[in-house]
């Protein structure tokens, strides 16, 4: 038997409630001192980012996105892809804002799974009335092979929605463009 098991056994019930009670109060402490630390996080993330966002910074924003999930390869088109339907409407925002993009150059795309195709119709539903963009405006919904073991969050599932800009090639290019002026200069600080 080892000392820690000989240690226990001859502990009396009142020292045992002692020291669950100290490790819970410890357990709360930390418990405490994390949310203080979330929260101060929470609200220096609305610090940083203010009350007003300019144009500049939507554009700035608009650069980020599309670096990240944009078209940057293949034919020449101007596509943007995501599943956030958030994400979806500020890049409406930035389109319509920053680049003057009028919904009626706009032509969305939804991608499902197969695995969805009986809720097709409502996830159509669903991004017609995120984007707020008429319903002619959006092509056929692809429906995606997929792999098997590929896990889908089934209850929040509404694929994913591609906006293209028609004859939008220029502003590929303006916004490729952009980002190789950001990286320029970004290569440019000093260290």
């Amino acid at each position: 038997m080892s000392n820690l098991e000989t240690n226990k056994r001859q502990l009396s019930p009142q020292k045992k409630q002692a020291i669950k009670l100290a490790c819970t109060k410890s357990a709360m402490n930390r418990t405490a001192k994390r949310s203080d630390t979330i929260l101060k996080s929470k609200i220096d993330g609305i610090n940083d980012t203010g009350e007003i966002i300019s144009k500049r910074d939507l554009f700035m924003l608009g650069i980020g996105l599309y670096w990240g999930e944009g078209y940057k390869r293949g034919n020449n088109e101007f596509g943007f892809t995501n599943s956030d339907p958030e994400m979806i409407k500020i890049y409406l925002k930035i389109l319509r804002d920053v680049y003057n993009i009028q919904d009626e150059q706009l032509v969305l795309k939804i991608n499902i799974n197969m695995m969805f195709i009986e809720s097709q119709l409502d996830i159509e539903r669903y991004w017609r009335s995120v984007t707020q963009i008429n319903k002619e405006q959006f092509t056929k919904t692809t429906v995606i092979q997929s792999k098997l073991n590929k896990k889908y969050n089934i209850e929040g599932y509404k694929g994913t929605i591609r906006i293209k800009v028609k004859r939008g090639e220029f502003l590929k290019t303006r916004i490729l463009e952009s980002i190789q002026q950001i990286q320029r200069v970004i290569k440019a600080f000093p260290k």
